[in-house]
């Protein structure tokens, strides 16, 4: 009920979302979501931001991500609520620049293929 009345008092999910695009930076955009939003919190923010292409400066991190990063020899702590700001930003800087890639196209390319990751990566 409570995105249904944030919807409603923005007169509608079209100029909700305009609210949203009009904020400065991804960080603004991600907090008035959290804000305005119940349940939404940091993966599902971005997931948001992404999917409607609002952003592409982030990654929402999620347990198929941590899969993979495991995979590959990685350390992460089991819940990553604390490092998430960190562990994006690492992924970003380290793997979707040097491939010419933004964060948001990382976090989808990763997301559609995960399958296949991950069955090449157990099977090497």
């Amino acid at each position: 009920m409570k995105n249904f009345d944030a919807l409603a008092r923005m007169k509608g999910p079209r100029r909700f979302f305009e609210q949203v695009n009009s904020k400065k930076s991804t960080k603004e955009k991600i907090d008035f979501l959290s804000e305005h939003l119940g349940y939404y919190k940091k993966k599902g923010c971005r997931d948001t931001l992404i999917e409607l292409r609002l952003a592409s400066d982030c990654m929402a991190l999620d347990q198929r991500l941590k899969g993979i990063v495991r995979a590959v020899g990685g350390k992460l702590p089991e819940s990553i609520e604390k490092l998430y700001e960190e562990i994006e930003q690492v992924l970003i800087e380290r793997i979707a620049e040097p491939s010419d890639l933004t964060g948001g196209e990382l976090d989808r390319i990763l997301f559609q293929n995960y399958g296949d990751i991950m069955v090449r990566l157990l099977c090497t």
